[in-house]
């Protein structure tokens, strides 16, 4: 078993990913003739008939008429049979020679080759279908395999019984381009006429193809990503910098910013560092503030909303609970509002504005700022309250709101924003936007908008959350509205109000009993303590062992309740402890409770 590369072996990893990447990325024009013989030494190895062998100047030619053809005219797919009788019986063979370790680290050098596969996506999307099912092989893929196992041969001398095998697939994939192996038809793919690589090896090139064909079939790429043909054929220097801010990939947004000249964060300051917990407490305290609304900021900051997206004339109705305001919604219908345009508004307001800004950051920083600036009050906010609007509506569609509503995690994507901009110093085009976007976020807490009409919602009077940012009460609501309309809850649990109300020491364990809400009992248990759960239901008793009882309680969950109590012998105190339902000795529940280790044995080592 071979465990570590000398040093002579590690220095001849680069020259074999050198050989087998000049392969890959060749663009030689396939001789056919090889190419054909190839094909049938493969087909001969498998056990199939010598196939028609065709041949296309491209992949895309080459897919578009097998679409064209009938499967009874091209007959089962062998890829699969390829693959299983020619490579995997070599990979296994050569694999046992080299410890685990090792073959990982190896695979991951493979993987810094940039041998690529961005043909694939262009395909995907020109096609609209999934390659896979055409069963490819992909020779600037299967290299890396061809890499691995001649570097395992040559260099570090493990022995094989499948020489024929491997001088055959190798052969295949050095002489052809990509191919769609069937029982009755192989295709052949020339090569590419033209590769262009920046100088990390991505593929790269600027107002012209990176990748081409010969049928002038072609991809164009920026640093490694594929680029959508309404920008692909300019320079960068033509691009234009809203572009960003109407990208949905990040990928593309993070070239297009690189592009137009934008100088990209790779890290930050430490005053920059210090700045982020700054931003996270501003913007969540607005979301905990229960400060009235300033009703004409929000009413003009709505209408130049509106007008931005080209509608000049809205009705703004003001509510003081999005209870309130849904059953207006309801009473109103969706014919006299007009379509939601929650879409519309985010987007402008903010969506672009955000895309523009976070494509300035490597992708690493983003991940670290949303760590650190995540607040899962907004989101806890908005599914308590939209759960329990829709019971109290019995409409299952306010479970997920409609489309018209804008959160409050506004909240959040501003202080991600605001962060970008004043602390990181990300340049934007959408100062009006952005001025406007702040005013909605501080002077509304939910808008429904529609195009006749904006439905705002004002602040809580109250709102309680516990240590952990879950809503939580006690004999009171969590939140609680103007009009009075309020919600109760218990670490995070929505309560009906006959048991909000009451504070959790008064609560009975005969209500167990009665409960059908799984989530509801598992509250219940949690606030009212095995302790009295014991006193109050009646239990049985499983078995004795000592100072244990092993208890069950029956119809006070999902499934029995089994009890381990023990007494104190000093003290007299009781303790219990919930185990699994499918102990039945205390014995075996004490082994439990101290990880596997037998009572008897406990006492010895104490």
């Amino acid at each position: 078993m071979i465990a570590k590369l000398t040093r002579e072996q590690e220095a001849l990893i680069p020259v074999y990913l050198e050989k087998w990447r000049s392969i890959a990325l060749s663009t030689e024009p396939i001789d056919r003739q090889k190419a054909s013989e190839a094909v049938k030494a493969v087909y001969e190895l498998i056990g199939e008939q010598e196939p028609l062998i065709v041949f296309f100047d491209s992949p895309y030619s080459a897919i578009i008429h097998k679409e064209s053809l009938h499967i009874k005219q091209v007959g089962k797919k062998l890829k699969g049979a390829v693959i299983k009788k020619l490579w995997k019986p070599l990979e296994i063979q050569l694999g046992k020679q080299v410890d685990s370790q090792l073959k990982q680290w190896l695979h991951s050098q493979l993987l810094k080759s940039q041998m690529g596969s961005i043909q694939m996506s262009e395909l995907r999307e020109k096609l609209a279908i999934k390659l896979e099912k055409h069963n490819c092989i992909r020779p600037e893929i299967w290299s890396l395999n061809c890499c691995k196992a001649e570097f395992y041969i040559n260099v570090l001398n493990c022995q094989s019984d499948r020489n024929k095998e491997w001088e055959v697939f190798q052969t295949l994939m050095k002489d052809c381009g990509w191919i769609l192996p069937y029982r009755k038809l192989c295709i052949i793919c020339d090569r590419p006429s033209k590769i262009s690589l920046d100088e990390r090896g991505h593929f790269h090139a600027e107002g012209e193809p990176a990748i081409e064909f010969v049928d002038r079939f072609n991809i164009y790429a920026y640093r490694g990503v594929r680029l959508p043909e309404k920008y692909s054929k300019l320079p960068p220097s033509h691009w234009q910098r809203q572009w960003i801010g109407e990208e949905d990939n990040p990928a593309l947004r993070r070239v297009l910013a690189e592009g137009c000249g934008y100088k990209i964060i790779n890290e930050f300051t430490p005053e920059q560092e210090a700045l982020i917990q700054v931003y996270k407490e501003k913007w969540d305290a607005l979301l905990l503030s229960t400060q009235r609304i300033d009703r004409q900021k929000a009413q003009d900051a709505i209408k130049s909303a509106y007008a931005t997206i080209g509608k000049n004339e809205v009705e703004v109705l003001f509510f003081d609970s999005p209870y309130a305001a849904a059953l207006e919604i309801k009473k109103q219908g969706e014919i006299k509002l007009g379509n939601p345009i929650r879409m519309e508004l985010d987007s402008q307001l903010a969506g672009k504005l955000w895309r523009q800004v976070e494509s300035q950051l490597e992708l690493r920083l983003k991940n670290q700022l949303w760590e650190r600036q995540r607040s899962m009050l907004a989101w806890r906010l908005e599914i308590s309250l939209r759960r329990e609007m829709s019971r109290q509506l019995q409409d299952n569609r306010w479970g997920k709101f409609p489309k018209a509503f804008i959160r409050k995690i506004g909240t959040s994507w501003a202080k991600e924003i605001e962060f970008y901009i004043t602390a990181v110093g990300c340049q934007h085009n959408f100062e009006k936007e952005w001025e406007l976007f702040q005013l909605l976020v501080k002077n509304a807490f939910w808008i429904f908008a529609y195009e006749n009409v904006c439905f705002v919602c004002d602040r809580p009077t109250k709102i309680n959350f516990d240590d952990r940012q879950r809503l939580h009460a006690e004999e009171e609501p969590a939140i609680e509205f103007a009009d009075g309309y309020s919600l109760y809850a218990y670490r995070g649990v929505n309560l009906p109000r006959k048991y909000g109300y009451l504070h959790p020491k008064k609560w009975r364990s005969q209500w167990l009993l009665e409960e059908t809400n799984a989530e509801l009992r598992r509250v219940l248990i949690q606030a009212i303590g095995y302790e009295r759960i014991c006193q109050e239901l009646q239990t049985t008793e499983l078995d004795l062992f000592r100072e244990y009882t092993l208890l069950k309680i029956d119809d006070a969950d999902v499934e029995p309740i089994h009890l381990l109590k023990m007494t104190c012998p000093s003290t007299g105190q009781i303790h219990t402890l919930r185990v699994p339902p499918n102990l039945t000795s205390a014995r075996e529940a004490i082994r439990w409770v101290n990880w596997g280790i037998d009572p008897e044995e406990f006492a010895m080592e104490t």
